[in-house]
């Protein structure tokens, strides 16, 4: 495999888009990868490593960045922050090439970093042990695969009782006794003030823990691209004209891709987060959508609607004596928050 390293997007676009559909990740796309360059700025630049074989065929891409933190000269996945599945993006038809790639990139295409962190990355693609990285990080990853179902129907019949009660009592309540109408944006012209209500609903529910403040440009920007690609699917349930739920979700090749929301606090007891669920689950149906990603989290709801997990986990490997004591200092922050947790947890 020979290595090449580029800073330009556009040159590997075409190849690099069918290597992240076949791989079935949107965070892995080239439109991702831009998004988040555009949006958080990156002045130490963009190193995509690309590998082809002897007949000049793309089999994969790593795009990394090398950021300083003082002295720390760290390398990462450019998308990192906000892509939920990171790491090479290769041909899967290729046993190890995601790790033989990533190997060749960080030993002789980008050598300029005191430690590397491979942040969230499918354990089932073989990330996570044996390899002599320290893990920092595993992450529940839960997944629920249509295809063993014929319909919503039929899915909705494998959930507890109390559970399919719920879905249908709420439902029921919400178009019996209110005007409920679930939109979907379709148009340009109809995306910026759907974003407003979800960075609104969102901050609602979350506080000061809403994530979408400091990324909204990237949001903006790359919702754009995704309504002009047709794997946007941003929702907003309205009750009585009033919107007391979003949903910021996408559809890509034949998988949905679950990734935020926002909902009125003042709505809970109206489940009006489970109804948008609900919603968005027999739509993939309808869409003969394979797998339904809940994505990294995990959140009780989840577990309810029979899901498998494959875990992501962040890796981390020292190239300098400065690394290891980043790795070092690392485990410990973690192990003290674990321990935080807990105390909180039993208190």
């Amino acid at each position: 495999m020979r290595l090449e390293v580029s800073d330009s997007i556009d040159e590997l676009e075409f190849e690099w888009s069918a290597l992240a559909r076949a791989a079935r990740n949107l965070f892995g796309t080239p439109e991702w990868v831009r998004a988040w360059q555009e949006s958080f700025g990156d002045p130490h630049g963009l190193r995509l490593v690309s590998g082809r074989d002897d007949d000049g065929r793309l089999l994969g891409v790593v795009p990394l960045v090398v950021e300083r933190r003082g002295p720390l000269r760290i390398a990462r996945f450019a998308g990192h922050g906000v892509g939920d599945i990171l790491g090479p993006i290769v041909d899967p038809s290729v046993p190890g090439l995601a790790r033989t790639l990533l190997e060749g990139a960080l030993e002789s295409a980008v050598t300029d970093w005191d430690v590397f962190l491979g942040e969230r990355m499918r354990e089932s693609d073989g990330w996570g042990s044996g390899w002599g990285d320290t893990v920092m990080r595993t992450e529940a990853n839960p997944t629920s695969r249509l295809t063993d179902w014929l319909d919503w129907e039929a899915f909705e019949r494998s959930l507890s009782r109390k559970l399919r009660r719920e879905i249908r009592h709420d439902v029921r309540v919400l178009a019996n006794h209110h005007a409920m109408i679930i939109r979907r944006v379709a148009a340009d012209d109809d995306l910026p003030p759907a974003l407003d209500t979800l960075f609104r609903l969102h901050a609602l529910r979350f506080g000061e823990r809403s994530s979408f403040a400091p990324r909204a440009a990237f949001h903006r920007r790359f919702a754009a691209i995704a309504l002009a690609r047709g794997w946007l699917r941003l929702w907003t349930l309205e009750v009585d004209g009033r919107a007391v739920a979003s949903r910021y979700d996408f559809s890509y090749g034949d998988a949905y891709y679950a990734y935020n929301a926002g909902r009125d606090p003042a709505w809970a007891r109206g489940s009006v987060g489970l109804v948008l669920r609900a919603h968005t689950m027999q739509t993939a149906f309808r869409e003969s959508v394979a797998d339904y990603h809940f994505l990294r989290g995990d959140e009780g709801y989840k577990s309810r609607f029979g899901t498998t997990d494959d875990p992501l986990v962040s890796i981390a490997r020292a190239r300098s004596w400065l690394g290891r004591r980043a790795i070092s200092l690392g485990l410990r922050l973690r192990e003290q928050h674990r321990a935080r947790r807990i105390v909180h947890l039993q208190a």
